[in-house]
């Protein structure tokens, strides 16, 4: 089969195998990171993430009681993205987890309200900010750089 619809694969968003012929610059290895709690018994949680993303959705899974069990081999590769505010919040600034998924909650209803009802989020960012001003300032750069996405 031909490798030649990598780029285009890519682009759309998706996964190439690890053997595609594709920018290494641009692109990221991926693999299947498990996690488990005492009370999912044997059962695991599986999550596809970038190696370079590992700290970031171990603090995640670990805010929500979940344990990480076991890193699989590189499985694909995908386009490298920005890092989304949380992720950034938990690898920069793992101190202040709790606060920063707090707030990626909040966002996320932000985002969802500009939908339909553009000012209301604005409000709901500006409030957002002011917070962050007073408390985690350091948080502003990224916070607003999410919210224009």
């Amino acid at each position: 089969m031909s490798k030649d619809w990598a780029p285009s694969q890519l682009d759309a968003g998706g996964l190439v195998g690890l053997d595609a012929k594709v920018d290494e610059k641009s692109t990221e290895t991926m693999v299947a990171r498990t996690y488990g709690a005492p009370v999912l018994g044997d059962r695991v949680i599986v999550r596809l993430t970038s190696e370079r993303l590992i700290p970031a959705e171990d603090l995640s899974m670990e805010f929500l009681g979940l344990e990480g069990r076991a890193i699989s081999e590189p499985i694909a590769k995908q386009n490298r993205t920005a890092l989304e505010f949380g992720h950034w919040a938990l690898i920069h600034q793992p101190k202040y987890a709790k606060y920063a998924l707090d707030l990626v909650k909040r966002m996320k209803a932000a985002e969802r309200k500009a939908v339909s009802k553009a000012g209301h989020a604005w409000d709901l960012y500006v409030a957002m900010a002011e917070e962050l001003n007073k408390s985690v300032r350091h948080f502003l750069p990224a916070f607003w750089e999410q919210a224009a996405r």
